[in-house]
């Protein structure tokens, strides 16, 4: 599952750099920068509970939006009610 998602994610996503993986019961994330330690980390978050309009009045990047339903194809939010999990591809103190 790690290495699908590293490798989906270098597909979708050139420029960035993934450094973590969350997934729940309401929402799964992206946890990202662009490549070095001085870089802005970003949360990307993706839900299939909120409708396209709600997201664009929540400022949702729409295209990070598309990409990221694509990531995270195939990992219902269901399975991970109560019972979440977070892949770290790279610590903090390691960035």
């Amino acid at each position: 599952m790690k290495k699908e998602f590293k490798e989906k994610f270098d597909s979708l996503f050139s420029g960035y750099r993934l450094l973590a993986i969350q997934l729940n019961g309401f929402s799964h994330s992206a946890i990202v920068d662009k490549g070095d330690s001085s870089s802005r980390i970003e949360r990307w978050e993706f839900t299939n509970y909120m409708s396209d309009w709600e997201k664009v009045a929540y400022n949702t990047n729409m295209n990070h939006e598309r990409k990221l339903k694509e990531l995270f194809d195939g990992f219902s939010h269901s399975q991970y009610q109560n019972n979440a999990m977070e892949l770290i591809y790279i610590y903090p103190s390691k960035r």
